[in-house]
């Protein structure tokens, strides 16, 4: 009589230890209950900003996050991290200032009051499916603009995470989200026009 294939072995074993069908149903149904986080860039500036008389890098995020889970997801906060090499560096959070306007030399940047959906700020829960557009702003450390723009054009090169109010974290991460804005980029929903200045 010929041995059982090893394959069959180990599912026998991983159905025992489930607790056969009932335990695989129960493991499904645990993983749809659970909250799900999902994150979609749409739209990213990088730069320098000024606090207390130092200039510093930053990266600013406008995203679209929502839930693919059946329990409701109630962020805490935010966290930002951009991998160099195989290492991955934590930025420094910051709240987004009332003021805050954006200037540059190459694009017309003109974002509506980005400070009241400023995603750090959010208080409340996302249902499943439900969609909520807002900013993200994060200060780069030991890296200057150049730096920043050549590893955000690297694959997985940047990650999101968000921490929920029971201090699970869900992580996603992005692929080359440089880009240059070559003509008029308009995103209602986020308040953005972004325009090339003509030359």
């Amino acid at each position: 009589m010929k041995d059982k294939p090893i394959w069959l072995t180990i599912v026998t074993i991983v159905i025992a230890l489930t607790g056969g069908v009932s335990g695989v149903i129960n493991i499904v149904k645990f993983y749809r209950e659970k909250a799900h986080f999902i994150a979609n860039i749409q739209g990213m500036v990088t730069g320098n900003i000024i606090q207390n008389n130092k200039e510093s890098t930053f990266i600013f995020l406008a995203l679209i996050i929502t839930n693919h889970g059946e329990k409701a997801l109630t962020p805490s906060t935010f966290e930002c991290y951009i991998r160099d090499k195989r290492k991955w560096t934590q930025l420094k959070k910051l709240l987004i200032p009332e003021q805050m306007k954006f200037g540059s030399n190459e694009s017309s940047i003109n974002i509506e009051e980005p400070h009241k959906n400023d995603l750090q700020r959010l208080k409340k829960s996302i249902s499943y499916g439900e969609p909520v557009n807002g900013f993200l702003l994060f200060e780069v450390p030991h890296y200057n603009l150049e730096n920043l723009l050549l590893l955000l054009q690297k694959k997985r090169s940047i990650k999101l995470v968000c921490i929920d109010e029971f201090e699970n974290r869900y992580s996603k991460i992005f692929n080359r989200i440089a880009v240059e804005v070559k003509e008029l980029s308009v995103y209602p929903k986020l308040g953005i026009k972004v325009e090339p200045i003509q030359k």
